[in-house]
């Protein structure tokens, strides 16, 4: 059984580690001061990008910390990335961009958690993604943990009720539990639309 959740665990780190993306998918880099580049990159685990502008150009190394977004183009669509400053710690994590506005949402995919059966086996049809989620309002530098899955939590009414103190209104939805982590989207387009 030690032997399944030890592969389990690698899994899911090699899943966590692994999202990065070919040189072979265009990229537009925007940069903090406004400046874009078009080519080609890669994102890598210390938080920079290979980039070259096309394939027989020699790559540069660029520190994602001096992007605010990649636009990112693969074969099933466009994706948005970026490279924030978590509140409260020295981290940066590499993000999925959700939804820009006055509250922008950003993901962190880690993984897919299987249970384990009696027998030791993964018990098929039961997986669920653990997703955390961030929130940055216009103006703020860094990104704050709203919601978190997996072994490590954050509390998010706690959060929620902290960050969210400058609308009364959704702050008593929060508290009389009209909305909860599970009605997420619904708290995001409550603030941006709702909310002054």
């Amino acid at each position: 059984m030690l032997k399944n959740v030890f592969f389990v665990l690698i899994i899911l780190f090699g899943i966590n580690e692994s999202e990065v993306y070919s040189q072979k998918n265009g990229v537009v880099l925007i940069f903090k001061d406004g400046t874009r580049l078009k080519g080609l990159g890669k994102t890598l685990s210390d938080g920079t990008m290979k980039y070259r502008k096309n394939k027989k150009e020699k790559p540069r190394f660029i520190d994602l910390k001096d992007v605010e977004k990649i636009k990112i183009y693969k074969k099933d669509g466009v994706y948005f990335r970026a490279y924030k400053k978590i509140k409260g710690t020295s981290k940066y994590k590499y993000l999925e961009l959700i939804e820009e506005g006055k509250l922008t949402i950003y993901k962190k995919f880690k993984g897919v958690f299987q249970p384990i059966g009696s027998d030791g086996q993964p018990v098929y049809g039961y997986g669920k993604n653990l997703n955390d989620y961030y929130v940055q309002r216009e103006g703020e530098k860094e990104v704050t943990p709203l919601i978190s899955s997996g072994f490590f939590s954050v509390n998010f009414k706690k959060v929620a009720l902290d960050y969210f103190k400058d609308c009364n209104e959704l702050i008593e939805k929060i508290e009389q539990e009209e909305l909860t982590k599970n009605d997420f989207s619904l708290i995001v387009d409550f603030y941006n639309y709702e909310c002054e």
